[in-house]
This record gives structure tokens, sequence and C-alpha cells, in this order.
């Protein structure tokens, strides 16, 4: 059941699921390219998660200088191909999942929707 959801801009969300809580797609900067915010990127500071969750690659969805601002011991799960990126920043759990792959999280399962 959903018990929260925080919008923060653009694609970031933080949602808890059955007590567990994760945030999508984290853009905490005060903007990427054409993308701006108007809160200030302070303002952006998000409580812990138990999950990142990372939709594709792109650079307004995997924004590795607002992955830096978030604890390394959180796992992380993004597509295939994209963990060596999160790895290199620190994170010690990172899952990569191709469209056949599941993943578990407290008591949330995770699967890719078809691309």
């Amino acid at each position: 059941s959903l018990t929260r959801l925080r919008w923060l801009g653009h694609a970031t969300v933080r949602l808890e699921l059955s007590g567990t809580r994760f945030l999508f797609d984290p853009m905490l900067a005060g903007g990427i390219g054409p993308v701006r915010r108007r809160a200030r990127s302070a303002d952006l500071d998000v409580e812990p998660v138990d999950a990142i969750v990372v939709s594709h690659a792109h650079q307004d969805h995997l924004h590795l200088a607002s992955l830096r601002r978030l604890d390394k011991a959180t796992v992380v799960i993004l597509p295939q191909g994209a963990g060596r990126l999160v790895r290199a920043l620190g994170f010690g759990d990172v899952r990569e999942l191709d469209v056949e792959a599941t993943t578990t999280i407290g008591d949330v399962r995770i699967r890719p929707g078809e691309r």
C-alpha cells in the first residue's frame, strides 16, 4: 500500500511503500542543461531511503553529482550496464536489472517494465 509520496521535481520522487523508502531518479541539483528548479539545491535534501531506483542512464535521471550526496550504504537499482558508474562513486550494493530480472527491497518486489 502507498504510504507516502513526495515529488521533488522533474522525475525525482520519494516513495514509501509497505514501509520501504525509495528515491527515484535523484536529481537534487539546482538544474542541469535546460532543466531548472525553483527550489535551491540545499532545499532538496531528502530523508534516508532504503533504495535508490534509476529508470535509465540519461544524465537527468542518473545524476552522478546527486548520487554523491546520498548514503553509499543505500541499495541502488538501475538498468543493466549502468552499474559501473555508481560503483565508482562508492556504492556497495548496486543491482543492475535487465527486463527479465527482479529484486526485492523489504516487502517490495521490483521488476523493470518492458522497453
